[in-house]
């Protein structure tokens, strides 16, 4: 967790103080990489969400598919993709998915978006603050964020936040955790219970079951006499 910095006196902000620490540019283009895949999945939610139920009434009708068909059903998606991503700012992106998911897929999917949320304000605070580096301080970057540093510049003190390595390798593995869970994620589909917790049998009864027990339940039903 980075952690708030008092700078010294010798603290480097300015454009290429990351070149100082090359190791950090490589997280920083990392956590942009994994990030725009966060994006994407989320405009594939909204899509699948919106297409669900036109596909539905193919399903149902058993309606052949042609690959005319197919074309145009892939362009309506991507489309609406696209029109989900030139939203203005993220606010409005997640009010338009919140509102399309519907009542039963947005409560499954709202724990997804307290976390898309908290993690979207730590990057954005990495991506759009000011770099600087502190030489009092070896293998780390500080970052300020750009309300500090307008303050900074009317005069105000320095505040920034020191990030170490692990605070970027931590981030960087809740993204790739996030991106994963948003992959599992389909709209109109209850996850089945894992069945890893299901409560073992119970003992006392596997051991009263006999051998001529087992082999009644365990054979398969004679077929039906054929008319």
């Amino acid at each position: 967790m980075p952690q708030p910095h008092t700078p010294s006196a010798n603290i480097k902000f300015g454009l290429g103080a990351i070149a100082l620490r090359p190791k950090f540019g490589v997280f920083i283009a990392s956590m942009n990489e994994l990030w725009a895949h966060i994006d994407l999945w989320l405009a594939v939610i909204l899509v699948r969400t919106v297409m669900r139920p036109a596909l539905q009434i193919l399903v149902e009708t058993q309606s052949k598919v042609d690959k005319p068909a197919e074309r145009l059903i892939s362009q309506i998606m991507v489309t609406g993709a696209r029109m989900y991503l030139a939203l203005s700012g993220t606010a409005s992106k997640d009010a338009v998915l919140g509102e399309m998911l519907g009542p039963e897929d947005a409560k499954r999917f709202e724990p997804l978006m307290k976390r898309v949320k908290s993690i979207r304000r730590r990057r954005n605070a990495v991506m759009h603050g000011i770099i600087g580096i502190e030489p009092e301080v070896a293998d780390c970057i500080v970052i300020q964020d750009l309300d500090d540093a307008v303050a900074h510049s009317m005069g105000a003190p320095v505040e920034c936040s020191i990030y170490k390595e692990k605070d970027f390798l931590d981030l960087i593995g809740e993204i790739k955790t996030l991106l994963g869970d948003l992959h599992a994620f389909h709209p109109g589909v209850t996850p089945a219970p894992d069945a890893s917790a299901a409560p073992p049998p119970n003992a006392a009864q596997t051991q009263r079951e006999t051998p001529q027990a087992h082999q009644e339940t365990s054979q398969p039903k004679p077929p039906e006499p054929q008319a």
